[in-house]
């Protein structure tokens, strides 16, 4: 899906500009700040703002505070002909500011800004809602983490299903959080005060499959030495979660079909037959469908598992739970979000996880470590090669391409490093107060109102005068 840009600036030529530099957005221009407030606060979604800074009736860095205020917070980009220090003390406070750019620009490195800024979004989005979450909220499923729409859909659809006692078949990839989703229902259900029990299909023997999962009786093999109840014993009155079913031996779906469809079974070694009251959540890394059709699993007990089906998808098609599941679990183990560089972060959004959400425990734990192993006040790009493996992506990837032509008047100088060019204003300043009071310390510090050990520090910092050595 294309990320929703908001372009605004009372000049419409500058606009026609950012059409042709950017075309590859959903792009929505506005000459009026005020038109373009509005239509932020009615859209649900925005990925960026980009304004310019000196407008009629409110400043760019006026209209991102104003449309904060009440939406989740997203990435703004400030563009400006001026360089007001006081514009760039204001952009430079506001966390929601990505950059202060000044014309002209380079259409080439705007376009590499714009993509480093989105990259960047799922890390701010996913950081207020940390912050604005009612963490005392006795709901189940909170513990599954997430700001997807797509897998809020499911966590609706799962609350729907958790009213029913008919099978529930979950599926989606290793480490996705299939169990945690299956407990939330669970927990969410009218069988939360039953047990929940959690079977791992894969781990059972075939020799002890039907055994594990009805119980035995005393003498029904070599070794029952007395009765012992099954899994579905245990889970009576609650829920019984078969993790990974895909691995069931197909001789033994037989008699699982009979005990999904009548509740009833025989343990093993014993005529009697037995029933419990249990509902069954289902899940595999596999779609079962697909090992129906290739004689790996019976048709009548497909059907039978997916009365209902829920699939989570992976974490890479979301990066903004990649985002916020990061956030949550360096949070779990004492590293904040500021002990992460921005290089850092881009690695790990654009990053396969593979492993989806263990994976990400699994990195976030190591990261403390190591961490505190080398006493790194930070989490480095070195420190996160020996948590994950990765590479940089090429950077030209990151440039799109435009066949339109851009007029050379925009082409000049690049986004600015806000920190660096407010240090560079302030020690002009500094030189000009000294020229223009013959250097002297006292009556310079007291126009800059400064103390004069605050003006000797500037002095000694940025190698002015005779502080230069």
């Amino acid at each position: 899906m294309l990320e929703t840009i908001v372009i605004v600036d009372d000049e419409p030529e500058n606009i026609i500009f950012l059409k042709k530099v950017l075309k590859e957005y959903n792009l929505h221009s506005f000459t009026d700040p005020n038109d373009a407030y509005m239509f932020i606060q009615k859209t649900p979604q925005i990925d960026l703002l980009i304004t310019d800074q000196k407008m009629a009736g409110m400043t760019g860095i006026e209209l991102v505070q104003a449309v904060n205020l009440k939406k989740q917070a997203f990435l703004s980009i400030i563009i400006s002909a001026y360089t007001d220090p006081t514009d760039l003390i204001q952009a430079v406070n506001s966390q929601l500011i990505y950059k202060y750019v000044v014309k002209p620009y380079n259409p080439k490195i705007f376009r590499l800004l714009v993509s480093e800024a989105l990259e960047m979004n799922p890390i701010r989005r996913a950081r207020a809602f940390i912050v604005s979450s009612d963490k005392g909220e006795d709901d189940p499923y909170n513990s599954f983490l997430t700001i997807n729409s797509e897998v809020e859909d499911l966590i609706e659809k799962a609350r729907f299903f958790a009213r029913s006692s008919s099978p529930l078949f979950i599926h989606g990839e290793t480490g996705t959080g299939k169990e945690i989703l299956a407990r939330a229902i669970h927990l969410s259900s009218f069988r939360k005060d039953g047990s929940f029990v959690a079977v791992n299909c894969a781990a059972l023997s075939k020799e002890l499959f039907l055994s594990e999962m009805f119980g035995y009786k005393k003498g029904a093999f070599s070794g029952a030495g007395g009765n012992k109840k099954g899994f579905v014993h245990q889970a009576d009155g609650g829920t019984l979660f078969l993790d990974e079913v895909s691995e069931i031996p197909i001789e033994h779906q037989a008699s699982l079909l009979r005990f999904v469809q009548f509740s009833t079974f025989y343990p093993v070694g014993s005529s009697v037959e037995e029933t419990v009251d249990v509902r069954i959540i289902s899940a595999s890394h596999l779609h079962l469908k697909d090992l129906q059709q290739n004689g790996r699993f019976r048709e009548d007990l497909y059907y039978r598992f997916s009365a209902f089906d829920l699939f989570i998808p992976p974490l890479r098609e979301r990066k903004d739970d990649i985002a916020l599941l990061l956030l949550y679990y360096f949070e779990s183990n004492g590293i904040t979000s500021s002990m992460v560089d921005d290089e850092v972060w881009k690695i790990l959004l654009n990053y396969e996880w593979k492993g989806n959400v263990r994976q990400i425990i699994h990195a976030a734990e190591k990261s403390s470590i190591l961490i505190k192993l080398y006493k790194s006040p930070k989490l480095t790009v070195k420190i996160l090669r020996e948590v994950i493996d990765f590479s940089f992506p090429e950077e030209e990837k990151l440039l799109p391409e435009t066949n339109n032509r851009i007029d050379d008047k925009h082409v000049g100088m690049d986004p600015m490093d806000l920190a660096a060019h407010l240090e560079s204003l302030e020690k002009e300043y500094i030189k000009e107060y000294l020229t223009a009071h013959k250097n002297n310390i006292s009556r310079t510090a007291d126009a800059l109102g400064l103390s004069r050990q605050g003006l000797k520090n500037k002095l000694r910092r940025y190698r002015i005068g005779s502080y230069s050595e």
